[in-house]
């Protein structure tokens, strides 16, 4: 297969294994699938999901879209803003409807090669480049909700979007990365969100 370069995005869903380890399954399901696919839809015609992780999407692109942050930022607020909309609505008093709000997003970025490949009926991304954004969901930022972006995907940006809202490539090796902290609930232009350093990170 052909290899590709571009934008490796993994969109996992904080504290699933809790929730749905407290939850009913009839219940969890039917929120869990939802928030999915506010992921997806929030990303479509921006990148293409590769595969379908459980409590994550994996998402892929080509070249390398200037407008990517913002559009992860567009992403995370949509994800929100979905299940602000579920609360005030929900007329249910089940443990899964109560224990919502525990649910957050983490959106991880990296720079690679990938290539595409079909096992049976079912396709998915190959490549070194590809397990590192999952390696970097295992790491020390003090919170649940961010996002987090590697070198090598910083540095193909343009400046002004590297800088938006303070972000700023400040990793030092190929597997440091840096990571934002966007607010909850709040307009898409405001882009003043904080910062956590993540740098050194061991994947």
């Amino acid at each position: 297969m052909a290899t590709v370069e571009g934008p490796l995005v993994l969109a996992d869903i904080s504290g699933y294994t809790k929730f749905i380890a407290a939850t009913q399954l009839e219940h969890s399901d039917v929120l869990v699938r939802r928030m999915l696919n506010t992921i997806v839809a929030s990303l479509k015609g921006r990148l293409e999901m590769a595969q379908l992780e459980g409590d994550a999407v994996f998402f892929v692109g080509e070249g390398v879209p200037p407008e990517l942050i913002q559009w992860l930022e567009d992403s995370y607020l949509t994800f929100h803003r979905r299940m602000r909309r579920f609360l005030e609505r929900r007329q249910c008093s089940c443990d899964a409807c109560a224990r919502a709000p525990e649910l957050t997003l983490k959106l991880i970025a990296h720079y690679g090669r990938y290539s595409r490949q079909r096992i049976g009926d079912t396709g998915q991304v190959h490549g070194i480049d590809v397990i590192v954004p999952h390696r970097l969901a295992k790491n020390s930022v003090p919170s649940h909700e961010y996002i987090l972006a590697t070198r090598d995907l910083l540095e193909r940006l343009p400046e002004a979007e590297r800088l938006a809202g303070s972000l700023s490539a400040t990793a030092t090796s190929r597997r440091s990365a840096t990571a934002k902290r966007p607010r909850p609930w709040t307009d898409p232009s405001d882009r003043s969100s904080s910062l956590l350093a993540a740098n050194g990170l061991a994947c």
